[in-house]
């Protein structure tokens, strides 16, 4: 039986040692919009997950267990849109500011400033950085939303 030391350090053994199955996972999708670096930490997590999950008593090696589980990880990585993860809550609210906004720009005639449209959407302007995370752009005349729905409600957050 192990101590939680000795586990431990035979978990970190088996990552360390198994870090080139990574590389060469992450290299797979190089050049496809995510940098090299959030490749491999995803490829990391899916090998801390084989490591943890990995049944020695069902005859087969690591390695064919941890490749499809690190290239798995990498996978969810695109599908999930990159690495940061928006909530559902800040991806609604972002698309209602941007419809209020629209709306406004059309009855206007012009760009509605932050303060009109923290107004019609009762959303305060200064809440928390809440210009950044309502997807607010600073120019030299102050900070405008995206006119354009299309246009990323998340612009300058990151």
């Amino acid at each position: 039986m192990y101590t939680t030391n000795e586990a431990y350090a035979e978990t970190e053994n088996t990552v360390e040692g198994n870090l080139g199955l990574v590389r060469l996972c992450a290299g797979r999708f190089r050049g496809r919009g995510i940098e090299y670096e959030e490749l491999y930490s995803a490829g990391c997590m899916g090998l801390v997950k084989a490591v943890k999950a990995f049944d020695s008593g069902r005859g087969v090696r690591f390695s064919t267990y941890a490749v499809p589980v690190i290239l798995g990880e990498i996978r969810r990585l695109f599908r999930d849109g990159g690495a940061v993860k928006v909530s559902r809550s800040l991806k609604e609210r972002a698309l209602r500011i941007s419809h209020e906004a629209e709306k406004l720009n059309k009855a206007l005639g012009r760009e509605a400033t932050l303060s009109e449209i923290s107004e019609a959407t009762g959303y305060a302007p200064d809440a928390g950085d809440g210009q950044r995370r309502s997807g607010a752009r600073h120019s030299g005349r102050g900070a405008r939303l995206p006119y354009n729905r299309f246009d990323s409600a998340f612009a300058g957050a990151f």
